[in-house]
């Protein structure tokens, strides 16, 4: 009975632990990605086959051509409100939703985005970006 106990403790810890990392990883990389908009915007290609699976970046670049706008930050640019308001939070089923001000003083220009973010070599990927187009 000591042992189950003892497992189900550090399968629930491990668990978390995962989904700790994850929050961060998405994180580290939306600053990282947003930082680089605003100063070298060419480093985002190395950064995005680091954090994002090859099927997601062939959708992102899809997304851009069809919208003319980034689908991982929503807009065509960034401001620095965005990167300072910068927040990641857990949902369920491994998805979670990052979101930031354009202007922390106008509660309006609250941009959500929702991800899904996968375990995958060890290592979290973001696999999916819920798309929203404008018709």
């Amino acid at each position: 009975m000591k042992r189950i106990v003892t497992s189900l403790i550090l399968v629930v810890c491990f668990s978390a632990l995962g989904h700790c990392s994850c929050i961060e990883h998405i994180k580290t990389f939306y600053i990282t990605y947003m930082n680089n908009i605003e100063h070298d915007n060419f480093k985002n290609k190395a950064l995005c086959h680091q954090y994002l699976t090859e099927e997601l970046m062939d959708k992102v670049a899809e997304m851009v051509e069809k919208t003319n706008s980034d689908p991982i930050i929503r807009a065509q640019d960034v401001s620095a409100d965005g990167i300072a308001t910068l927040c990641v939070k857990p949902l369920e089923d491994n998805w979670y939703i990052v979101s930031y001000y354009w202007n922390k003083n106008d509660k309006s220009s609250l941009i959500q985005i929702p991800i899904e973010a996968h375990d995958i070599d060890g290592e979290c990927k973001i696999t999916d970006i819920q798309w929203v187009i404008n018709t």
